[in-house]
């Protein structure tokens, strides 16, 4: 079954590949069959079997298929329609040949058209109109896309950046000397990959557990929380609300 995607990368750039063999490597090496700059030199593989298709995660990047996580290393399946984004670099939709050929515009009519007189037949542009409507509306479909994955990935790598900053920031100031630091850090970590993985009951209940930590540690402390233990209970109480 061939396929088109649609990528749109973090430059704001949309490109669109046809698929026409069994597997096909995406990533910014220029070896790969559907070269993405900014993303890991093989950051994924496509690979169609069985009349699907299924991506297998190469990197370390975050790779989340309709908002499920592919850990490193998995093959998760990839429907017609879903979304597919590799961090917050890129972000790809499967679309079927049929769909794709439907939403082309045809050379062929637009050459016949040349060659017909001022007086056509009006059953003729009728035809000529519905292919200029078929146009606009894939034109639509692609400026659509773009935005919508652009303010998508635009949030989804705030986020990520966050987390990553503060517990970077976190683990350098307590260390591995410090247990209530550790199950904070435990905590959020666990958090966060319940969030990314929809399990949000799971994700709220390690947030709550980790900002209450926070919360004894902040009214037992003299001098109130670090700055660095502030962010981290700051980045908390953000995301809380996100997983109600």
């Amino acid at each position: 079954m061939t396929a088109k995607i649609f990528a749109k990368t973090s430059d704001a750039a949309l490109t669109e590949f046809w698929v026409n063999d069994d597997v096909i490597r995406v990533g910014s090496d220029a070896g790969c069959e559907l070269p993405l700059p900014g993303i890991a030199p093989h950051a994924l593989t496509v690979q169609h079997r069985g009349g699907r298709y299924y991506v297998f995660n190469r990197c370390t990047a975050p790779i989340r298929i309709a908002g499920q996580i592919v850990p490193e290393g998995a093959s998760n399946p990839w429907d017609l329609g879903q979304e597919l984004e590799i961090g917050g670099e890129a972000a790809l939709m499967l679309q079927s040949a049929e769909e794709a050929l439907k939403q082309a515009p045809s050379t062929e009519r637009y050459d016949d058209d040349d060659e017909q007189s001022t007086d056509e037949p009006t059953e003729k542009k009728g035809n000529k109109n519905t292919t200029s409507l078929i146009i606009l509306g894939a034109c639509a479909v692609g400026i659509l896309f773009l935005l919508t994955f652009g303010a998508k990935q635009s949030s989804a790598k705030s986020t990520t950046v966050q987390f990553e900053e503060v517990v970077e920031d976190y683990t350098w100031e307590h260390g591995e000397n410090d247990p209530t630091a550790r199950r904070v850090l435990d905590g959020v970590q666990r958090a966060r990959i319940a969030e990314l993985r929809k399990d949000f009951a799971s994700a709220r209940e390690k947030y709550g557990e980790a900002k209450d930590l926070l919360w004894t540690k902040k009214q037992s402390a003299n001098g109130g929380l670090s700055d660095v233990d502030e962010r981290m209970l700051s980045f908390i109480t953000e995301r809380l609300p996100r997983v109600q």
